[in-house]
């Protein structure tokens, strides 16, 4: 062993050895260092794999780290804003009471409809929780959307968000709400421009940044963020732990 090796070998094994050994803080040279060890090893051959599984071990944390750091800043993000991203809307289905998910959603983005086509399915496979969609946006879409669930349900805002686009108008939409049968397509309109929906609409997309959140669509539960889309199966999953 060259004495490097056994300087570097020292250092791995130090927290294994500090009791057993305290004699090799004595040590000044790397060739009685080496010596020393070698005896050690020679006695105590555990002590080697008990000091690569500590190192290891500090490895796989400092490793996890990153990933520790994201998952905490993600439940403080959380924590700070559940008041308004769980709270009951008219965009939401269930009982009335605080949301176990929140879905992110835009129109005109397939795999947001998909997203919101599920939480329906998870709201009616699961009665005792509620879901709530909130807007990653503050078009004039999506405050179409408010509007037609303020007015008639979350169903409502569904089917629209489904044909609509983020590019569409004032010119646009009007024709979309008549052929979607509504025949108060100007009254939703003049809602969707109130300052109420504008506000509302305004504060779900800030809340999408605050919450970092950066894929449409993203999920918002009490425990976790996820951005896109994410299977039904593994959000079921969430809603048993």
């Amino acid at each position: 062993m060259r004495p490097a090796s056994a300087l570097l070998l020292c250092l791995l094994i130090a927290p294994a050895t500090a009791g057993a050994a305290p004699w090799l803080s004595k040590l000044d040279t790397p060739e009685r260092l080496e010596r020393e060890l070698s005896r050690l090893f020679a006695e105590e051959p555990e002590l080697i794999g008990e000091a690569l599984d500590a190192a290891e071990a500090v490895r796989a944390a400092e490793a996890l780290q990153p990933l520790q750091d994201e998952i905490s800043g993600d439940l403080a993000a959380i924590d700070g804003a559940a008041g308004q991203v769980f709270a009951p809307s008219p965009d939401g289905y269930g009982p009335n009471k605080p949301a176990s998910l929140t879905l992110f959603t835009k129109a005109g983005c397939t795999a947001c409809q998909r997203a919101e086509r599920e939480l329906k399915e998870l709201a009616a496979s699961n009665p005792d929780k509620r879901f709530e969609v909130r807007a990653l946006a503050d078009g004039l879409p999506e405050r179409v959307a408010l509007a037609l669930a303020t007015m008639s349900g979350p169903e409502a805002a569904l089917t629209f968000r489904t044909e609509a686009s983020a590019e569409d108008t004032r010119e646009t939409l009007l024709p979309l709400l008549v052929k979607l049968g509504r025949e108060d397509a100007q009254a939703v309109l003049e809602m969707a421009d109130s300052s109420g929906i504008r506000d509302q609409i305004a504060g779900q997309a800030r809340l999408y940044q605050e919450l970092d959140l950066d894929q449409a669509p993203s999920y918002v539960m009490p425990d976790r963020l996820i951005r896109g889309q994410m299977p039904l199966v593994v959000l079921e999953g969430y809603l048993e732990k």
